[in-house]
């Protein structure tokens, strides 16, 4: 289906004319070739290293947003979105971790695009790299599950979002906005993501001041019960702190040293998706002992589809659609449709043996 969807929509690409131009250029007669011939060279000269070597790009350097006078990159949107919510006086931080192998490439295509962004923006920008750990680094599997080698060697790949923490640990900023290379709009799009990052930014700054004001009453030895428990509820309700359930049988100096302990750390604040699906279908079946649900969601959501089905003793069994592509519900929608029918099916089936 990745294929599939690729050559659907291929001609929506930001590169798909230059890398067509160039299939001309190079083969006059492709006209008397076959599709599958046509799409094979497409895919040679855009991935080969004499023509556009796409295959050796970082994500944030490949062809983004394609405009009618020109076509930019991820890199060039994240500083034209930093401009108009993350600057102060006419300056603006922005932070990318990077491959090593690729960072020369960031650096030299900055210096190409720096004159004519802050020239666009009237924002001068600062910017500065990282590199993933490779102690992060996470053991690669094939299809079949198993270590994947490389010559008789295992292969290691960089592991998820959750390895960069150190990496933003070392950034010394108050506030940061935090962004996946490719999650940027188009700019005559972005007025609406501007106006929630601010209402984001502003919400995160309100529960900080109003954390710190309670942390400076925890320093003071005359704080009463009632306030205590207070702090209390906005640790649990404002900051999603676990409030252990024995809090209040403690004596009221450990309550402080309880909530001291909790008071002082990061505070994360995020957007989500609105689930506009069916919330649920609950499934049962008496005769064959099997409860389960299944959730639909729609949008542009991650997985569309997710289930389980238990005999509710010791028997369970859980699963998710996800498409190796980027969520376009639209195009996805008929084989949402398709994979829905035999989980249905397989929901309706299922048996289990002791």
């Amino acid at each position: 289906i990745d294929l599939f969807l690729f050559f659907v929509t291929v001609e929506k690409l930001p590169f798909h004319d230059k890398v067509f131009a160039a299939l001309k250029k190079n083969y006059p007669e492709y006209k008397q070739m076959t599709l599958d011939q046509r799409r094979l060279l497409f895919v040679e000269i855009m991935l080969a290293k004499e023509h556009f070597n796409f295959g050796e790009y970082p994500k944030g350097l490949l062809p983004f947003h394609n405009y009618r006078s020109y076509v930019s990159t991820a890199f060039e949107e994240h500083l034209i979105e930093a401009s108009k919510y993350a600057s102060v006086g006419g300056k603006a931080s922005l932070h990318f971790t990077v491959s090593k192998d690729h960072h020369q490439q960031f650096v030299a295509h900055f210096e190409t695009i720096k004159t004519i962004v802050e020239s666009k923006t009237e924002t001068q920008f600062e910017i500065d790299y990282s590199f993933q750990d490779p102690k992060t680094d996470t053991i690669s599997v094939g299809l079949d599950n198993t270590p994947f080698r490389l010559e008789g060697k295992l292969l290691f790949r960089p592991s998820g979002h959750g390895a960069l923490i150190s990496n933003l640990n070392a950034i010394d900023a108050d506030l940061i906005f935090i962004k996946n290379i490719d999650n940027v709009l188009m700019q005559q799009r972005g007025d609406l993501m501007v106006f929630y990052k601010n209402v984001l930014a502003g919400l995160l700054l309100k529960i900080q001041k109003q954390a710190f004001d309670y942390a400076l009453e925890l320093d003071d030895s005359s704080i009463n019960e009632n306030r205590v428990n207070e702090i209390a509820n906005f640790l649990s309700d404002q900051m999603n702190v676990f409030i252990s359930k024995e809090f209040e049988k403690y004596a009221h100096h450990f309550k402080i040293e309880y909530l001291k302990s909790r008071i002082h750390r990061p505070i994360r604040v995020c957007g989500m998706v609105k689930n506009e699906g069916e919330p649920e279908r609950s499934f049962e079946n008496e005769t064959t002992k099997t409860f389960g649900k299944l959730y639909e969601l729609s949008g542009p959501v991650a997985s569309q589809l997710q289930f389980y089905i238990s005999d509710n003793k010791k028997h369970f069994l859980s699963g998710a659609l996800y498409f190796k592509t980027r969520p376009n519900y639209d195009s996805i929608l008929p084989a949402v449709d398709y994979v829905k029918n035999d989980i249905l099916k397989l929901m309706e089936s299922i048996h289990w043996r002791n």
